[in-house]
């Protein structure tokens, strides 16, 4: 058997949301032999509203809305014991291990600045009996389904294509998705499914193919196949902190393997944390302005909270490699990533609802109180402009209190703003320039 020495090598394209995609090299190349003709397969990460090949059937509300107040007020901690998995798992497996990865810089969030439609309203009020409007801040529209695609692309739509036999219906699908695939080698797709309270989500697998191994080795064999999807936030590093991984383990497969949801139903994950609003992004927040700020043209919607989804392909030799791939990735922090885990899916969840409340009425409060201070800065001024017959007020104290209404009104305006942005409006009529 050839051996193999792995090399992780990503090399990430920044995007937007409107072109999310993402460039890797092969990680693995065989040295002994030198195959020119052979295809320079990479593999790419994309997030799509539903999953293209096998689109899963939705309710209007996964469709149009998903209130994420929980994830808002309370912010994510860096988790030391997930990012020893993250690095475990770029240093992971034996030489005979074959990974392929692609990532896709994106937001996990998303702020429009219309008001949501009235049907949008209506749906929050029914949901919860609150009247007032729903938080504006909501969860990335696009992030419904991760499709990890292995194989050559096109930079554009009208470039030649190489002929695709039995592969023409799928590789249709995915380009008039903006997915520009040539010749598939390996293909999944996993749709995104929430937890109730917005606080964790899973994958579910809806379609797999693989029709070439990575490497030059026999495409007769065997082979174990791992599918990773790691969800990372902004960090000092390249990778940290990673906020989710999966691992699925679709056991030992052949070349020209087809899996459908059918297929696929025991290989969903477990239920992920990571969904929390970062305390960066939350800070980011009770200042930000709809302006692009590379161009500082208007903008009518916002990515919040930027992250990096990872997602590859791994193959062994047999299904026991895998599973021990997979164990060194877990065992690399296992105390510590177990703990993270732990406490981000099975918290107490009326701890939670009430860690969400309490921080609400804290907005609330910290609004109020601006304002009252505002009101009280205020009424000093009248009294020196207005004084007893006793009172002699300067000119400079009465510059000074002026000054004061200045100042809180600018703080007290701060604060309304970030309630206006989550859409828990009082009505002000205050003018903060004058």
């Amino acid at each position: 058997m050839t051996k193999v020495v792995p090399c992780l090598c990503i090399v990430a394209l920044l995007t937007t949301l409107i072109t999310p995609q993402c460039f890797a090299t092969p990680v693995t190349k065989d040295k002994t032999k030198d195959n020119k003709s052979e295809p320079k397969f990479e593999t790419r990460v994309f997030i799509k509203p539903n999953c293209v090949i096998r689109p899963r059937v939705q309710n209007a509300n996964d469709r149009n809305f998903i209130g994420t107040l929980l994830a808002v007020f309370i912010p994510i901690l860096i988790q030391k014991g997930l990012g020893l998995a993250a690095a475990a798992l770029k240093k992971a497996g034996d030489p005979e291990t074959l990974r392929d990865t692609g990532r896709l810089p994106t937001y996990l969030y998303g702020l429009p600045k219309e008001p949501l439609p009235a049907e949008m309203r209506a749906m929050w009020k029914a949901r919860t009996g609150d009247d007032e409007k729903p938080p504006k801040l909501q969860l990335n529209p696009d992030f419904r389904c991760v499709e990890v695609v292995r194989g050559t692309f096109t930079k554009s739509k009208a470039d030649p294509l190489t002929p695709a036999g039995n592969d023409e219906a799928n590789r249709t699908k995915l380009r008039n998705e903006d997915i520009l695939v040539d010749q598939i080698a390996a293909l999944y797709e996993g749709a995104v499914t929430f937890a109730d309270d917005r606080t964790a989500l899973r994958y579910e697998g809806q379609y797999f193919q693989v029709n070439r191994f990575q490497g030059s080795r026999s495409q007769k064999e065997k082979r174990g196949m791992v599918i990773s999807i790691a969800i990372a936030g902004a960090g000092q590093k390249d990778g940290e902190p990673l906020l989710s991984l999966a691992l699925v383990n679709l056991g030992e497969v052949n070349a020209n393997t087809v899996l459908t949801e059918d297929d696929l139903k025991t290989k969903s994950t477990s239920w992920l944390g990571g969904l929390k609003l970062s305390e960066e992004s939350l800070k980011a927040l009770e200042t930000l302005e709809f302006v692009d700020p590379n161009t500082g043209e208007e903008k009518k919607y916002l990515g919040i909270m930027p992250v990096n989804i990872e997602a590859g392909f791994t193959e062994t030799e047999d299904g026991s490699k895998a599973l021990r791939f997979i164990a060194e990735v877990l065992e690399a922090g296992a105390e510590g990533a177990a703990k993270a885990i732990s406490d981000e899916i099975l918290l107490d969840r009326s701890k939670k609802a009430e860690e969400k409340a309490d921080a609400l009425e804290k907005l609330r409060q910290d609004e109020e109180s601006a304002y009252a201070a505002y009101l009280s800065a205020l009424a000093e001024v009248a009294k020196l402009e207005n004084p007893k017959p006793d009172e002699h007020p300067t000119q400079a104290e009465i510059d000074a209190k002026k000054f004061d209404v200045q100042r809180t009104c600018r703080v007290w305006s701060v604060k309304y703003a970030m309630l206006q942005k989550l859409g828990i409006e009082k009505v002000r009529n205050v003018d903060c320039s004058n």
